[in-house]
Parts: C-alpha cells; sequence; structure tokens
C-alpha cells in the first residue's frame, strides 16, 4: 500500500475513533509563531519570514499529524499559504515567488513550517495563523494554534498621513527624478564639453593676439612681455601690464637690468624708448616703483639723466630705457606718448611665469 493511501487510511481511521475534538487558547498553546517583522514598509523592508513550529512528545505521547500556515487579509478571504503532514507532504499555495519554503513532522524531533518572501509588498500584509494539529493516544485531535499580524507601514509627516501606498507613490517619483537627474548629468556633460571646447578656442585666439602684441622671456622666475605697439600714456600701459597678471617692470638688480637690455636688444634707432615701473610723479627728484611703491632697487642713468626736462610746461616723470650716447640706458620721459614720430614703448613684469 503507497504511503498516501496509508495516510488517508490512518486519518479516516482516526476520525473514526475520535472521542473529542479540542481547540487550544492562545494562552496555553505549545505553538511557537514568529515573523521577522511585524510591519511591511514597501521598498524598504527587506524580507518577510514566519517559522511556525511544535516542541517534540509536547505534552507527552501527542503525535503531530499536519503543520499550517494560513492568512486573511483586510480584502482578501481566509487562504491556506502552506501545510506539511506527518507523511512528508508539503503544498504551498501557487503564485507566491518564495525565497524561503520547507518544513517537517516529527513528533519526536520537533515539527516546524517556515515560509519566506523578499522585498515583500502591501498584498503580504495580513494576519497569519500558525496550525498543528495533534491527537493523543485517546485519538482525541488538539487544534493548537497561534495569529501573528503583519501590517503595512504608516509614515507621519509635517504634513499628516503617509499610507505604505503613499510610500511606494513616493518610491515611484524618486525613480523618476533618478532618471530626470541622470538625463541632466547627459545634458550636462554635453555642454561642459561645449563650454570646453569654447575656452579651449578663446584660449589660443587670447594666445594669438597676445603672440601678436607681446614678446616674451623668463628671468629669476617672473615673466617679462615687451610690447610690440606703442600705448598712448603710462595709465595705459599699466593697464596692459595689469590683463597680463602684471605690471610696469621694476629693476632690482643689475643683473636683471643687464637682462631686460639684452630681452630689448640692439640695435635700435635713438628715437625709441622703453617704459619701465619708476616714477617721480608725486615727488620730483624722488623716485619710486609705480607698483610695489618702494624706492628704485637699481639705477644707471645715462649722463645727465634724470634731465627733468620741461615739454609746454610738463616735466618728465617717468623711467624709461632708451639708447643713448651709444648704450642702453635709464632715462627719465613724459609719461605719454612724446610725439607721433618714433618709438615709445613699454616692459611688463609678472610673477607667476606663464
Amino acid at each position: 500500500m503507497s504511503g498516501t493511501v496509508g495516510y488517508l487510511v490512518c486519518v479516516v481511521a482516526s476520525l473514526l475513533l475520535v472521542t473529542q475534538i479540542y481547540h487550544s487558547d492562545a494562552q496555553n498553546s505549545q505553538v511557537t509563531f514568529t515573523t521577522s517583522t511585524n510591519v511591511i514598509e514597501t521598498g524598504v523592508t527587506p524580507s518577510l519570514t514566519l517559522n511556525c513550529s511544535f516542541p517534540p512528545q509536547s505534552p507527552v505521547g501527542y503525535r503531530v499529524i499536519s503543520m499550517s500556515i494560513r492568512r486573511v487579509g483586510e480584502n482578501s478571504p481566509l487562504t491556506q499559504i502552506a501545510t506539511v503532514d506527518a507523511y512528508g507532504h508539503f503544498t504551498a499555495l501557487s503564485g507566491i515567488n518564495y525565497t524561503v519554503l520547507n518544513g517537517h513532522v516529527n513528533s519526536t524531533q520537533g515539527s516546524y513550517i517556515r515560509l519566506g518572501w523578499l522585498h515583500p509588498g502591501t498584498s503580504m500584509a495580513g494576519t497569519y495563523i500558525c496550525s498543528a494539529n495533534v491527537i493523543d493516544q485517546l485519538n482525541n485531535i488538539y487544534l493548537f494554534q497561534l495569529n501573528k499580524t503583519v501590517t503595512t507601514a504608516t509614515t507621519t509627516t509635517n504634513t499628516g498621513t503617509t499610507t505604505a501606498a503613499g510610500v511606494s507613490d513616493l518610491m515611484q517619483r524618486i525613480a523618476e527624478l533618478e532618471t530626470a537627474l541622470n538625463s541632466l548629468k547627459i545634458v550636462a556633460a554635453d555642454q561642459l564639453k561645449l563650454l570646453e571646447s569654447t575656452l579651449a578656442q578663446k584660449t589660443a585666439k587670447a594666445n594669438n593676439l597676445e603672440a601678436a602684441l607681446f614678446k616674451k622671456s623668463a628671468y629669476n622666475g617672473h615673466q617679462y612681455y615687451l610690447s610690440l605697439y606703442e600705448p598712448h600714456s603710462a595709465a595705459d600701459a599699466e593697464m596692459a601690464c595689469e590683463s597680463l597678471d602684471g605690471y610696469l617692470a621694476e629693476v632690482d638688480t643689475q643683473e636683471e637690468f643687464s637682462f631686460l637690455k639684452s630681452f630689448i636688444g640692439t640695435p635700435i634707432a635713438d628715437s625709441i624708448e622703453f617704459l619701465l615701473g619708476g616714477t617721480d610723479e608725486r615727488q620730483e627728484g624722488h623716485w619710486i616703483n609705480r607698483h610695489s611703491g618702494g624706492v628704485l632697487g637699481y639705477v644707471e642713468w645715462s649722463s645727465g639723466e634724470p634731465s627733468n626736462s620741461e615739454h609746454n610746461g610738463i616735466r618728465e616723470n617717468c623711467q624709461t630705457v632708451a639708447l643713448l650716447h651709444a648704450a642702453l640706458k635709464m632715462s627719465d620721459s613724459l609719461c605719454f606718448k612724446p610725439t607721433p614720430l618714433g618709438g615709445w614703448y613699454f616692459i611688463c613684469e609678472s610673477p607667476v611665469v606663464a
């Protein structure tokens, strides 16, 4: 006779001999029923596990016939989820994606049935009933059972109460915002590439313009720019130097002046001058650097200079380098271009080597 047929015959025979069927009160129940959580929060709760068990030989002489878990929901009828019997038959409700599904019935070792799901939703909420069908030596059947209620999360905010359905809507909104953010990142990346390309083009144009307006050379950690065009005044020259993060060159040592003379080069015409940073505009005869405000660090005036000559009532108050007596020497000059003829240029100094 097969195991299934034998089990059915045994059950039928037991029922025919049943003296009385008893229902156990929850507080006296031998059933142990645990849940991994009592609250489901959609998208947050990682898993739900139910563990229904009955101890071995409790009471002594009792035999477990079957273990089962049922559920009743707010809008769903009482439904048997899973059952395991003494013959090892295991049945479970279809259509549910279980991650844990096992059970065992053995009166001497203990009986249990265990179910589990990952990322449970609101449909898994409800009251779960753990049942153990037990028969004693007099064929009395006892139904031991225990209930556990699993609810959906309710989050209170400053605008009211949000149910799990509201949380689900929020999760959906977050997903939509993440998608929009990713799209914005793509657009921003494209815009950044465009800006970088535009900046590279403008930088190239600026470098080309700088090369057209200045000759440059480095000395002792500083960058020097020799203008290839003539300004209208010392103020115009100062502004041009500031655009290069610098100032009109200040000569501090004989070595620096030797570098500047080499930078200017020869031969040049006697009428060409190169404006430096020295001035005595504030106090006649007291020469200071226009940018730093300190006295001139090194001077190499040509013979008879500074002459402090006067031109139509205007004195020579700006320091220049010019070819005087067949040598590049310092001189004083007007602080604006003296005549349309002749050359009047300037030299900038920047503490940062470009």
